[in-house]
């Protein structure tokens, strides 16, 4: 049974917008390669709290997904060595029953 999970991708905000606009069309093709997109946000580029890889900016996108288990390590490993990617983290999410979160409003 397929997971949900949610990818945050950070790119260098310094590259030519083709470059990141294929990097995230990559990464969403490899995401149905390996499961569903549920909903995909670009949040466009932002301030860094703090210097990564001596960027102040980033353009930042998050994914919402299902896949398999196993294919994390698959995603993780392709992201790893997409040059443009300053930071990318994939969070584990659970789906909650509207059964449930009536019980809890009710």
């Amino acid at each position: 049974m397929p997971n949900s999970y949610e990818l945050v991708v950070l790119l260098d905000a310094d590259a030519p917008t083709d470059t990141r606009t294929k990097i995230i069309t990559d990464a969403e093709a490899l995401l149905k390669q390996h499961g569903e997109v549920k909903a995909t946000k670009a949040w466009g580029v932002r301030q860094l709290p703090y210097l990564i890889d001596h960027h102040e900016q980033a353009d930042s996108s998050l994914f919402r997904f299902e896949s398999e288990p196993a294919a994390i390590a698959t995603l993780d490993r392709a992201f790893k060595l997409t040059d443009g990617v300053l930071r990318f983290r994939i969070f584990a999410t659970e789906t909650i029953s509207m059964a449930l979160v009536i019980f809890f409003v009710f």
